[in-house]
């Protein structure tokens, strides 16, 4: 099932065209990672690392990997 199925507002009239589109790692500057932690597999974000999640409670450990609440600033000066 696509997600404009359930919800229209999702229904957009026009495509991405890939070859207008500029990607950017946020990683990397100009932009900031606020509120996770990056595992050690390159591109993963966890809310702690795997070592902490592993000593907590079970809903910590699995909700570690629900990285709502995590913010990307970007900062130009």
């Amino acid at each position: 099932m696509r997600i404009e199925e359930i919800d229209p507002n999702f229904k957009s009239d026009s495509a991405v065209n890939r070859g207008d589109t500029e990607f950017y790692d946020v990683r990397e500057a100009p932009f900031r990672i606020y509120g996770l932690h990056e595992a050690e597999k390159p591109g993963f974000f966890r809310r702690m690392p795997e070592e902490t999640a592993e000593t907590v409670s079970a809903g910590v450990k699995a909700l570690n990997r629900h990285t709502a609440g995590g913010r990307v600033r970007l900062t130009l000066l």
